[in-house]
């Protein structure tokens, strides 16, 4: 009985030296991870880990971009880094394994945690990516006024009076490669097809203009074209050219 009870203080001893050893090489290889990226992309480290954090969870139409620094993958590079240093580990594990030395078990148990360590830091910078873009998303489509219910109003309401097929060009004052202006570009090109084709050719003459989020829609209107529709809010309107009128 006394020997049972005796190995329990030894083992919570043991599982303390685990999670201690285990820190302090896993702050030690996130330390090398994070130099040998600043030091090679010539940035701050705060600017590395916005990137880094932007870019493990990025959600586009267009696939997932991967964000780069003077030209360079981050991504790529972060990879690769933490690559060779999970295969440092293991080699490490591997020697350890076969050596005569007593504390291979706790050594073993050393590398796990460490690599768990490692693939939980990694998740969690996902998963701060994710709550910023979810909070985003949720920020503007559960306004009961968002600007895509006025989208889709608006959309309705120009295939109720443009007859036939159309190509379109969306013009707007604002940055339509980046939300909440790029999900809006989005919507328009969605609900408006296949009526008015925004973003694919469909073989019809491009003889309508939406103008978008714009200061003055008269003022920005281009030359030929004339202003057929504004909705209430006055966040869109449709415009088409001169000769498509007199038909």
């Amino acid at each position: 009985m006394n020997d049972h009870s005796s190995t329990k203080p030894k083992k919570n001893t043991e599982n303390a030296r685990v999670v201690l050893y285990g820190l302090i090489i896993f702050s030690a290889c996130l330390t090398l991870l994070t130099l040998g990226l600043c030091n090679l992309l010539k940035v701050p480290v705060t600017e590395l880990y916005q990137v880094l954090i932007a870019t493990l969870f990025r959600p586009s139409p267009n696939i997932c971009p991967a964000m780069s620094i003077e030209k360079i993958l981050v991504i790529k590079l972060f990879y690769l880094l933490l690559f060779l240093i999970l295969l440092a580990i293991s080699g490490l594990g591997v020697l350890v394994k076969h050596s005569p030395i007593a504390w291979n078990r706790l050594s073993l148990r050393l590398l796990t945690t460490t690599l768990m360590a490692l693939l939980l830091f990694i998740a969690g910078l996902q998963q701060v990516s994710r709550l910023r873009y979810l909070s985003k998303e949720y920020r503007l489509m559960s306004h009961p006024q968002s600007e895509i219910a006025t989208v889709i109003d608006f959309c309705q309401k120009v295939q109720s009076i443009m007859p036939g097929y159309h190509q379109a060009t969306i013009i707007s004052d604002k940055n339509l490669k980046v939300d909440p202006y790029l999900l809006i570009h989005r919507t328009i090109s969605y609900y408006l097809y296949p009526v008015i084709s925004t973003r694919f050719e469909n073989n019809q003459p491009a003889d309508c203009v939406i103008l978008l989020a714009m200061d003055n829609f008269f003022k920005d209107v281009p030359e030929g074209y004339r202003i057929i529709y504004i909705e209430p809010n006055n966040y869109l309107a449709l415009a088409v050219k001169k000769e498509l009128l007199n038909l």
